[in-house]
């Protein structure tokens, strides 16, 4: 059995329905964001083991098609690396922004990132971390 942190386990169950998103709207869902430097680099951690297990990837628009690409797992390993030089807090409105210098960095689920999901999803309910806001 695959035992994950709480972080990766909200944001593979946030993906579920729409099975990517972009890494600062994630982290705005997933962390009561507060601006701290440590909520990107604890996100940065459970990305990592969720590339891991085989669960994300990292994807990338293609400019023609407007479809996401996925890079390897070792490009994506090595693309979360850069996440924390690419996100800033918007004080104003006190969530992370993107960088619009760098390409948008989507996380995109597996077939079995999917299925854990919906595994985590039956568990634990729909935003369970929110009950404890």
């Amino acid at each position: 059995m695959t035992q994950l942190s709480e972080l990766a386990s909200r944001i593979l169950a946030h993906l579920e329905e729409a099975h990517a998103e972009n890494i600062s709207s994630t982290i705005n869902t997933v962390e009561s964001v507060l601006g701290n430097i440590e909520e990107i680099s604890h996100a940065q951690s459970a990305l990592l083991q969720l590339t891991n297990f085989d669960f994300v990837r990292i994807a990338y628009e293609d400019a023609k098609t407007g479809k996401l690409v996925p890079v390897s797992k070792d490009q994506s390993i090595a693309d979360i690396g850069t996440i924390d030089d690419r996100v800033r807090f918007s004080d104003n409105e006190r969530i992370w922004r993107w960088d619009q210098n760098f390409p948008m960095m989507e996380i995109l689920t597996t077939p079995a990132g999917l299925a854990k999901s919906r595994e985590i999803l039956t568990e634990r309910g729909y935003e369970w971390w929110r009950g404890d806001e």
